[in-house]
């Protein structure tokens, strides 16, 4: 099956809505909730969520835990920040196809980045 992957106007148009819909929701959920944006390398389609920054007291949790843990650590609290409605499933539901695992991964990873954001600012104060 043949395929494109988005132009970088397209994916520049697409994060641009993202943005603007992550500051809607930000109002709505009542603390900052940042876009994910992924493209689906089987398909060329945008795989798409929101994320709700996890509570300083989940940060914490994940760092005494310790960074060394913090993929699985995020795995088991990932569904608690993500947007269900607004978040396409691959980005917080486990599967065992592989070509979604990539884009939970994703998602997981950019909660770590959170937590080591968090880490970093606190080592700086």
């Amino acid at each position: 099956m043949q395929f494109k992957l988005p132009t970088p106007e397209e994916r520049e148009a697409k994060q641009a809505e993202m943005d603007a819909r992550a500051i809607e929701l930000t109002q709505r959920e009542g603390g900052t909730v940042h876009p994910l944006l992924f493209v689906d390398k089987y398909s060329g389609e945008f795989v798409t969520g929101f994320m709700k920054e996890p509570p300083i007291m989940t940060k914490l949790m994940i760092l005494d835990k310790g960074l060394g843990s913090a993929f699985s650590t995020c795995a088991g609290v990932l569904s608690l920040y993500m947007i269900e409605d607004e978040s396409d499933r691959r980005l917080y539901k486990e599967s065992s196809k592989s070509e979604d695992q990539v884009h939970y991964l994703g998602a997981i990873s950019f909660m770590v980045e959170l937590v080591r954001v968090s880490q970093d600012l606190m080592k700086k104060k």
